[in-house]
Formats: structure tokens, C-alpha cells, sequence
């Protein structure tokens, strides 16, 4: 038979004591990281907003430049301050064309070299 004394009694007190302590804060790990889950699934949802956002923006432009080429307009930014006049540098200007270049001749009359429209 074994006979537990109180030096044992007091030794298994401390073990159980120590393994709980080390239980709740085993708990308060566990709840930490799933907080931290939480924060980061959070920061996921808003950046997917975002960017979605963003995307979205992006593509709605370049289908309205796509759709302005359709129809016979292009798309230029004026990139020197040459026409700064009527024009400012980084504006958007809008071209329609009248007629292809492939109906244009080149007019080398008297030196000149200017386009001018072919007669059909």
C-alpha cells in the first residue's frame, strides 16, 4: 500500500494547478488566433471590395474607349505643351474620322506634303 503524505498532497496541488494555467492559457492561444482569423478575413472581404471596385472602373473605361473606336472617334492625350493654348497637357482629346487614310493622297504640289482627300 502506498501512504500519501502531505508533501505529496501538496506536490500534486502544484501539478494541478500548473496544468490548469497552462489549459487557459492554451484557451486564451486558441482565442487569439481565432480573433486574429476574424481580422485578417475582415481585411480580405474590404480588399476584394476594393479592388473589385477598382477592376470594375478600369474595365468600364477601356470599353468606352473600345466603343469610341467602334463608331469612328479616337482617343488622344495631349502629351507637349505645344497647343497649351486651347489645349492642356494631359487632356483627353476626342478625334473623329471623317474619312480612312486609306483614301487619302499626299499633295507634293509645289513642295507642299499635306493630305488631302482622294476623289473617288
Amino acid at each position: 500500500m502506498c501512504k500519501h503524505t502531505k508533501k505529496d498532497k501538496h506536490i500534486s496541488m502544484e501539478r494541478l494547478e500548473r496544468s490548469e494555467r497552462s489549459e487557459r492559457a492554451a484557451r486564451a492561444a486558441r482565442a487569439s488566433k481565432k480573433r486574429k482569423r476574424r481580422r485578417i478575413r475582415k481585411i480580405k472581404k474590404i480588399w476584394n471590395g476594393v479592388t473589385t471596385v477598382l477592376l470594375s472602373i478600369a474595365l468600364v473605361f477601356a470599353i468606352l474607349i473600345w466603343g469610341l473606336r467602334l463608331i469612328g472617334m479616337n482617343v488622344f492625350i495631349v502629351q507637349s505643351g505645344s497647343m497649351e493654348l486651347e489645349l492642356h497637357v494631359g487632356a483627353l482629346v476626342q478625334l473623329q474620322v471623317l474619312w480612312s487614310p486609306e483614301k487619302l493622297v499626299k499633295n507634293t504640289e509645289k513642295g507642299k506634303s499635306r493630305f488631302t482627300p482622294a476623289k473617288a
